[in-house]
């Protein structure tokens, strides 16, 4: 798993503690000693609500979610990312941990808007 292109990380709903593998790190463009907040705060502020509904529906169910999102690049800019992750249980059925991977899809979405674009301009 941890030698994917993707970037993995975990989260102990309990205790607050989170880990990003250095993947993940370098994909969102965060230094090793990154917090939550931090990896928050790259999170375009038009994809926030949406990260915010997945990922407390999940919490809720106790599922699995996804969804893309743009996050900022140390320049400024934005890329898209795929984050898919489930949330688990505890032996009581209590939801404590959540488990994830993030994606860089950026080129994949510019070339799906430029497809869809295409496609109105005929």
């Amino acid at each position: 798993m941890l030698g994917s292109d993707g970037g993995y990380w975990e989260r102990h709903l309990v205790t607050g503690e989170t880990w990003y593998s250095d993947n993940f790190l370098r994909l969102v463009g965060l230094p090793p000693e990154a917090r939550r907040e931090d990896m928050h705060a790259l999170i375009h502020p038009e994809d926030r609500p949406a990260f915010d509904r997945h990922y407390a529906a999940a919490v809720q169910r106790i599922g699995p979610f996804e969804v893309d999102l743009r996050c900022r690049r140390a320049d400024g800019s934005y890329r898209w990312a795929r984050l898919q992750a489930r949330v688990w249980p505890d032996a009581t059925g209590r939801p404590e941990r959540v488990i994830g991977m993030v994606s860089d899809v950026h080129d994949e979405r510019v070339a799906t808007s430029a497809t869809r674009r295409s496609g109105r301009s005929r």
